[in-house]
């Protein structure tokens, strides 16, 4: 099971997915034959991808079939766990339901048809049972499995249970469950469409497999269900928890952040609000450790030459005072330093470049990631070496820095971002 917690999250504000179905589920490597890590299965990346709100609920067994089973193995028949498994995980808003290749196996001689029928009442069972027990009916999203492979009497794992007519039943079975799904009226991915099984054993996705299924579920979920449960109060729920539970992270573990994680974070800062619409803030992602490190020089290079004088802002003082250590780290060895970049003469420069800031920050908590505003660049925004430097790594001749926000995956015991909501003692408002 994946999703984010607050400690004071109610479980009725989440909105649960349950994953119902075989090896491709469960994860089952075609190279080691034993279970991909979550960051690598297509459940743990489309949960990294919904982000805080979403729940997604892993439920893949090696070998389950839709109505069919060994004598050695009765259990492996999906039928005999579903109404279990939909019980325990309640309230559920979403089921993905993926089934259908095991039956294709020779002990079975199982008839297209026939599993398409079980399919069906699959999808009429999991309406009917959480409908009495919990007062409303989940969406339901098939998957049609990606077809067996070609090659499949070729591998030897598998070339004694999967034939030439398991094949041909495999293609069958596509155009079968998308008529299923045209008359129980559910959602419908054919996994063909974005994937294939992998060329080494013909059965099972690989890592590129489980990603792409991972992006095209993501896509569905956030485009085309529609959530049954209190879809307003839900969503300003979650708006009011992402912004009062952002907390700032100082110590980052060394762990790279994946591409399509960080670009949601950018896209985040390139769509918040700038003055007139004029969309000038220019975002520089540094994540080349070589230069991370040598901006960290260079800031403490400059910052030790500083004088401190009466009256100096609090957090600039601390950076002179820790440069002349010689041990400053600015950016907290944050694996992802985003700097935002203004035109230099632009009236509204720094609040554009805030506002980017704080959409990102936003975006990061909803992503389990850690943040943090970084000012350091900003005070040395007219320092000819730290200039110098940033216009070497891309910042044009009229801008300046406004703002930088390091980025990356909190060192905790949990490895979350702490999002225990404080207290305001100060920002004093006044109601006129």
């Amino acid at each position: 099971m994946f999703g984010t917690r607050y400690p004071e999250q109610e479980e009725d504000t989440l909105r649960n997915i349950l994953c119902y179905g075989d090896s491709n589920t469960y994860g089952y490597s075609p190279h080691t034959t034993k279970r991909f890590s979550t960051q690598v299965r297509w459940t743990g990346r489309l949960a990294a991808s919904l982000g805080w709100g979403y729940n997604v609920i892993e439920e893949g067994c090696n070998g389950r079939t839709t109505g069919y089973a060994d004598e050695a193995e009765p259990w492996k028949d999906g039928r005999t766990s579903l109404l279990s498994c939909l019980n325990t995980h309640k309230p559920v808003d979403l089921v993905i339901l993926m089934l259908g290749t095991n039956d294709m196996k020779n002990i079975f001689h199982a008839r297209v048809s026939d599993i398409a029928a079980y399919t069906a009442q699959y999808i009429k069972s999991i309406r009917t049972f959480l409908m009495e027990k919990q007062e409303f009916v989940p969406e339901v999203l098939l998957l049609a499995p990606a077809v067996i492979g070609e090659k499949i009497s070729e591998v030897e794992d598998f070339k004694e249970k999967f034939d030439g007519e398991s094949l041909l039943k495999s293609r069958a079975l596509v155009d079968e469950l998308a008529r299923v799904s045209e008359e129980e009226d559910c959602l419908f991915l054919d996994v063909n469409t974005v994937t294939e099984v992998s060329r080494e054993d013909q059965l099972h996705l690989d890592e590129e497999g489980h990603r792409k299924l991972a992006d095209a579920l993501y896509d569905i979920i956030t485009g085309q269900v529609r959530w049954p449960r209190q879809e307003d109060s839900i969503y300003s729920d979650r708006v009011e928890k992402l912004i009062l539970g952002r907390r700032s992270t100082r110590k980052f573990l060394d762990r790279e952040v994946p591409a399509e994680i960080l670009e949601k974070v950018i896209e985040a800062g390139r769509y918040a609000p700038s003055g007139g619409n004029s969309q000038t803030t220019h975002f520089l992602v540094i994540r080349d450790k070589t230069v991370l490190d040598r901006l960290r020089q260079l800031v403490m290079q400059e910052f030790a030459k500083m004088e401190l004088t009466p009256g100096l802002y609090k957090s600039k003082a601390n950076s002179i005072k820790a440069s002349r250590t010689g041990h400053y780290v600015f950016h907290y060895n944050a694996p992802v330093l985003i700097v935002t970049a203004n035109q230099k003469d632009y009236g509204n420069n720094i609040a554009d470049c805030s506002c980017a800031l704080e959409n990102m920050m936003l975006m990061a908590n909803a992503l389990d990631l850690g943040s943090c505003w970084i000012n350091q660049l900003k005070w040395l925004n007219e320092n000819p070496v730290i200039l110098s430097y940033m216009k070497e790594l891309g910042m044009g001749d009229d801008e300046r820095v406004y703002g930088a926000l390091a980025l990356g995956y909190p060192d905790t015991k949990n490895g979350l971002p702490n999002r225990v909501a404080l207290e305001r003692f100060g920002n004093k408002v006044t109601m006129i």
